[in-house]
């Protein structure tokens, strides 16, 4: 079972990273990504409050779809943060 779980929570993240990554070369031309780790994403994007509400939104988006087209009863969420290190989003 644990395996079960396990998997379909790796799946879920592919398919989501996949989407932020779609969604990104759809919108800005590239991809950009710094890190992927366990259940993490993290992107270097300018300082700003603009470009940080459009990841955001590029972030938050790409989950709801894959909430939508695996059907989950269950939707899984994110939470997103800015910083200026790793210790700051983490």
């Amino acid at each position: 079972f644990s395996a079960l779980i396990q998997g379909l929570g790796a799946y879920v993240q592919t398919q989501w990273i996949n989407e932020v990554f779609y969604e990104q070369k759809r919108r800005f031309g590239k991809v950009k990504n710094q890190l992927s780790y366990h259940d993490e994403l993290a992107f270097s994007i300018k300082d700003t409050k603009t470009a940080q509400n459009i990841m955001e939104r590029v972030i938050k988006e790409a989950l709801s779809r894959v909430n939508d087209r695996l059907l989950l009863r269950k939707r899984v969420e994110c939470d997103v943060q800015f910083g200026k290190s790793y210790a700051d989003i983490h």
